[in-house]
């Protein structure tokens, strides 16, 4: 109780603020991993939310942890390249994560990006910090 307790909702670490649902677009990179553990070597615990960002701090997905250690797979939303709004990362665009809004350390040994609507990322596990 004492581990759900201390990863208890934050602010996400750019915005200040915890950030609403992602906005749904037609284009999207899936992400996922099997990896996802706390610093102390645990598995990431059921109910902890996961979200992506990208390089301007705008929420581009969102994933509960149902299974240990286990998120996805998780729509990051792109850009909708027809509107003046900015709804999600570009492709190239290097993607942030959070852990119920701890920034999270992707374990390499490339940095998650975000490619071309309709990749499914390669298993991008994270060390909560």
């Amino acid at each position: 109780m004492a581990l759900l307790a201390s990863l208890a909702e934050r602010p996400h670490p750019r915005l200040g603020r915890p950030a609403a649902d992602p906005i749904a677009t037609s284009w999207w990179v899936d992400f996922w991993s099997g990896q996802t553990s706390l610093a102390n070597g645990r598995p990431a615990p059921v109910g902890v939310v996961v979200r992506a960002y990208d390089p301007t701090g705008v929420l581009a997905g969102v994933f509960t942890v149902t299974t240990p250690g286990w998120y996805g797979l998780m729509p990051v939303c792109g850009d909708a390249p027809l509107t003046p709004e900015d709804e999600g990362a570009q492709a190239g665009a290097t993607i942030s994560f959070s852990l119920n809004g701890f920034l999270a350390q992707p374990r390499g040994p490339e940095a998650p990006t975000w490619t071309t609507h309709g990749d499914r990322s390669e298993d991008v596990p994270f060390l909560f910090r």
